[in-house]
């Protein structure tokens, strides 16, 4: 018997980072009874009471009140807790492994942004980022990936063989394949003042999503048809996106982009079916969860051809060009004009993300936990 220790402190964040930890601890809680979990979570986590029911799992609350006391925490305080608890290894699952690791580690490094796409990751993270994850990976038992494409990119980059890592794509809640509730839908019409009919597109707003190209893209194809649907921007404020509205101001769309902010996970399934289209062109993805649950949906997909995401999509989607406006406008005009081919590739891609399950991630994690001790 394993004695697992897995540091959920990010599991709260407003991100990908955040749902995979969650999504990731709860479906190994659910798949393995055999093992014993060490899961340390936020003291207001909601994890604390979705993982109670588990015999198999025991949760120590951390207090953090900011990201400097977590990064702390990691770094100083989890050696000596995981040498208190006699683990068997420790899984950190945000890119990052505690300073010194007195048992085996496993470590999630999702994408390489900070290295590839340096300019669209704030200074002082990417400062911290380049000195803290080299360290990790480094020293690191195993290394899991989201993607083939990630997988590549961390070996290309810091050298690391191939046999050290292993891909564990990600998966999509259930939710996300539940028919339309129409009564919700315009409830959360209300709430986010929505039309009645838009484009979508999902993610924290920050550099790397290339919402700049995204709307000059929308903008060309509002000229060529005035009837276009509105745009719907969802997601939380990150950083370098203070200049948004007035690149909407000049590019004349400010009355056809809706900016909901954050949305709460319940909201986004029928948020994503409602949608014409999903369109996601970002510079570059690690994984692409929002594409996957739009696939999901049964929502139409536009998006990039670059990283990770055309090993999501496979032939489900139209993919474009991020570096290229014209291009990203020409997918979009396509997928409007041609309903009858998009809804196939609607179909397709619906079917393609049943095979992207969660509990099929913690298979591939656990069989790596295996691997790493030996």
């Amino acid at each position: 018997m394993l004695r697992i220790g897995f540091n959920a402190l990010c599991a709260e964040n407003k991100s990908g980072t955040g749902r995979y930890a969650a999504q990731l601890i709860l479906a190994l809680a659910r798949l393995d009874r055999q093992n014993e979990y060490f899961v340390c979570v936020r003291s207001d986590s909601p994890l604390r009471e979705l993982l109670a029911p588990f015999d198999n799992v025991h949760i120590f609350p951390v207090v953090t009140q900011n990201v400097f006391q977590r990064i702390l925490f990691e770094r100083f305080r989890l050696p000596s807790w995981i040498r208190k608890n006699k683990l068997s290894l420790f899984h950190s699952p945000a890119f990052i492994a505690p300073g010194i690791c007195p048992a085996p580690s496993v470590v999630t490094i999702h994408d390489l942004v900070f290295h590839l796409f340096p300019n669209t990751v704030p200074a002082l993270r990417r400062i911290y980022y380049n000195r803290a994850i080299p360290f990790s990976i480094r020293n690191a038992a195993l290394l899991l990936a989201d993607s083939e494409s990630s997988a590549r990119d961390l070996s290309r980059v810091f050298r690391v063989p191939m046999e050290k890592i292993r891909v564990t794509h990600l998966g999509v809640s259930e939710s996300f394949f539940q028919p339309a509730n129409l009564a919700r839908q315009q409830a959360l019409r209300k709430l986010y003042h929505l039309p009645e009919k838009y484009l979508l597109t999902a993610g924290t707003l920050e550099p790397r999503k290339n919402l700049p190209a995204l709307l000059k893209a929308y903008t060309q194809r509002v000229q060529r048809d005035s009837t276009t649907p509105d745009l719907v921007i969802t997601g939380r404020t990150g950083w370098g996106t203070d200049n948004l509205p007035l690149l909407l101001e000049s590019l004349k769309i400010t009355e056809r982009v809706r900016l909901t902010g954050f949305v709460p996970d319940a909201d986004l399934p029928e948020l994503y079916r409602m949608a014409m289209l999903f369109l996601c062109v970002s510079l570059y993805e690690g994984f692409g969860l929002p594409i996957l649950e739009a696939m999901a949906s049964g929502t139409p997909v536009v998006a990039a051809n670059n990283s990770s995401i055309p090993e999501v999509t496979g032939d489900t989607a139209l993919l474009a060009d991020a570096s290229r406006v014209d291009d990203i406008a020409a997918k979009i005009c396509e997928a409007l004009n041609t309903p009858v081919p998009t809804q196939h590739r609607a179909q397709s891609a619906r079917l393609r993300a049943e095979t992207f399950t969660w509990e099929q991630t913690a298979r591939k994690t656990l069989k790596a936990y295996k691997q790493a001790i030996g």
